[in-house]
């Protein structure tokens, strides 16, 4: 389903273009903008985030950058090279729930599993889905798939989830087969042989 949203110029990436799940996104520069000044509001200075994996920059509140910096430390130059995980939720704003992108405040799979002396605390991804109302979803290990093998897995892993609705699930596991590189032949293979083992 393409939002609305797609279809109109916009400067920054916006919720809809997470599709609705988590994407990880390598830093290549921070820099610093003002946004707004529209209908009579005062620019903000936000830091803006370039990507790799995405045409638009990243518009970064303080909330993004303060999650950001306790990754990777507070000089945005040791932010480039680094990888970072987006996900669309929700917050409150001028008395509205409106959408909004929010930066997971642990490590992609791939990175180091600590930053500094300090690990790298993985209960709080489960704490801030909690307090979102976000549930994980059962298709959550295909969206955090980092390479093709890790995608395998996880498809074979979601087979149930992916024969169960098929016609909506399946574009969706090709898009990520596309993303990492899986042809589309070795998907088929992974839930064949998962649901052959299922019925052993």
């Amino acid at each position: 389903m393409a939002h609305f949203r797609e279809f109109f110029d916009t400067p920054y990436i916006g919720v809809w273009d997470l599709g609705g799940r988590d994407r990880v996104a390598t830093i290549t520069k921070v820099t610093s903008g003002a946004v707004g000044g529209q209908q009579g509001k005062k620019e903000a200075k936000k830091a803006i985030v370039h990507t790799r994996e995405f045409d638009k920059p990243f518009c970064c509140n303080v909330t993004n950058a303060t999650t950001i910096a306790g990754m990777y430390g507070a000089d945005t130059r040791e932010w480039v090279g680094k990888r970072i995980t987006l996900f669309p939720t929700t917050t409150e704003f001028a008395r509205k729930t409106v959408d909004c992108i929010r930066v997971r405040p642990t490590i992609p799979r791939g990175e180091p599993e600590h930053v500094g002396s300090r690990p790298v605390d993985r209960e709080v991804r489960e704490k801030q889905d909690r307090a979102a109302g976000r549930a994980e979803s059962p298709g959550a290990p295909i969206a955090a798939a980092t390479t093709p093998n890790e995608l395998l897995a996880a498809i074979g892993a979601c087979a149930a989830w992916i024969t169960a609705d098929h016609e909506r699930i399946w574009p969706r596991v090709l898009k990520r087969c596309e993303e990492l590189g899986l042809d589309e032949q070795s998907a088929v293979l992974a839930i064949a042989e998962a649901q052959k083992g299922a019925a052993q």
